[in-house]
């Protein structure tokens, strides 16, 4: 859904919610025979809500047009999630929204920078295209880092001059995303800084991502004017944080899962400056445990009060990312209302998006297709490989990446590899495994780019050894057989 758009209000719009606020005319939907959780007082009361066109017109006693009987439920605000690559779950706008409407989101923030590394903000525009039908709000940051880093290839770059037209052309463009290369902003990389700087002076705010920065480097960090992070990992992190202003994202997704260690400081020093947040959630995840309404569910078990988790997963998101008009049930505010038969158990039976029933008994109502353009289709080029390309003479010790389950945070490590007939190999008794990766988007890495389907040489596989304790990576890069000019290999 186009939420601009959407919340474009005329006189007429506003004359009409008067109207309908005052009792004088009957709203177009009222949810009757509800209780209502208020967001601001943690309270929970009885009242019906009226809706005129897709805002809260009034809580109280209302007629309607349209009624819908709520009797044994609680309503509470559309769930938002603070932060989530949409890439992450391998669907399209309207998969997507079909897959988490039924659990009561309605907003997310999105950060589609695997989408740029390939196809840069001409991507990122298509992707807010197609959402436009769909009845659920995006709503975009500016991928900071494309490439992430200078160790890093990618199919385009986003400048600074980049990042400040977008935000000129884009209303649903509502700040940067995570700036991710820390260390840059830190050392005041020119190239950074400008684009923290577009971004502010287009009226923007900015998203961190400052895994393990304290101390000074943590303040040069917040002195540019980032204000949050998604990327703590522990209690004393995530504080330290908190008392220096940041927003705090706690996040809870599928290989990161870091709620049960952060929730403490909510336990101990209330919900201000907290969201939640997925960042990266499979499809799998999303089928057979849900989305917003998981996390708000492991955080009540773990002992938060449910109007603090679902404080988190609402008005304080809608706070950070200046969506005011969102996060909360109250006259002004979005139609965006879930409704649940308990908060503690917090299962929704039903959605409204904007005013629309669009969710119901764990289904969603119709959503239009929606297709990616056809100059986005066969970006992804393997090149034919064989159990050949995967061989790597024994050459002793290799490097290993510790992954730690439920974390992104690895270690360096060293290990000696499995032997086989003078090959290294992998070891499935250490759990020591292997993983390629193939350079496969347009032009990734290239200077003279291409469009899918124009690549005049065909790419070799170049091997590379890597391990983790828990895995052990075997790289294969698909390179191109042309010497790149300009770069150190």
């Amino acid at each position: 859904m186009n939420p601009t758009v959407a919340s474009s209000q005329g006189n007429g719009d506003m004359a009409r919610r008067l109207a309908v606020a005052r009792g004088d005319e009957p709203a177009d939907l009222v949810l009757k025979g509800g209780r209502v959780l208020s967001v601001f007082t943690g309270e929970v009361f009885g009242a019906d809500v009226a809706v005129a066109g897709e805002h809260i017109a009034g809580l109280g006693s209302y007629q309607g047009i349209s009624e819908a009987d709520v009797s044994g439920h609680v309503l509470v605000p559309g769930l938002l999630d603070a932060h989530m690559h949409l890439e992450s779950t391998k669907l399209m706008v309207d998969e997507f929204a079909r897959a988490v409407l039924p659990h009561g989101t309605t907003t997310v923030i999105i950060d589609p920078h695997e989408v740029a590394n390939v196809f840069g903000l001409r991507g990122v525009r298509a992707l807010l295209e197609s959402a436009g039908d769909v009845p659920l709000d995006y709503y975009v940051m500016v991928p900071s880092c494309v490439p992430a880093s200078r160790f890093e290839s990618s199919g385009a770059t986003v400048t600074a001059e980049d990042v400040g037209e977008f935000l000129r052309e884009q209303p649903e463009a509502i700040g940067l995303a995570e700036v991710m290369d820390f260390p840059g902003v830190v050392a005041g990389d020119p190239g950074l800084l400008a684009k923290l700087a577009t971004t502010r002076a287009a009226g923007r705010h900015l998203d961190g991502h400052a895994p393990g920065l304290s101390g000074h480097a943590l303040n040069a960090y917040l002195a540019t004017g980032i204000g949050s992070d998604h990327e703590c990992t522990d209690a004393a992190e995530a504080l330290e944080k908190r008392r220096l202003g940041m927003w705090i994202m706690i996040r809870e997704g599928s290989a990161a899962c870091n709620l049960e260690a952060l929730l403490p400081v909510v336990l101990e020093h209330g919900p201000r400056n907290s969201m939640l947040c997925t960042d990266d959630r499979e499809p799998g995840d999303l089928l057979h445990d849900g989305h917003m309404d998981s996390v708000v569910r492991k955080a009540i078990r773990l002992g938060c009060d449910p109007a603090d988790a679902i404080v988190m997963a609402t008005l304080n998101t809608a706070r950070w990312h200046r969506r005011h008009d969102h996060g909360a049930i109250a006259p002004w505010y979005v139609a965006d209302v879930v409704a649940v038969p308990d908060l503690r158990e917090f299962r929704p039976a039903k959605v409204w998006k904007r005013g629309r029933l669009v969710a119901s008994d764990g289904e969603a109502v119709p959503i239009p297709k929606v297709r990616a353009p056809q100059w986005m289709h066969d970006s992804v080029r393997i090149p034919v490989v064989s159990a050949a390309d995967f061989r790597i003479p024994d050459g002793g010790r290799v490097r290993v990446i510790g992954v730690e389950p439920g974390s992104l945070t690895t270690r360096a490590l060293v290990a000696e590899p499995g032997h086989r007939n003078g090959d290294a190999t992998a070891d499935p008794d250490r759990d020591l495994a292997k993983v390629a990766r193939s350079r496969s988007g347009p032009g990734e890495g290239r200077r003279d780019r291409t469009a899918p389907g124009n690549r005049p040489h065909r790419d070799r596989v170049r091997l590379r050894f890597r391990a983790s304790p828990r895995r052990a990576w075997l790289h294969h890069r698909a390179r191109r057989t042309q010497p790149r000019r300009g770069r150190r290999e």
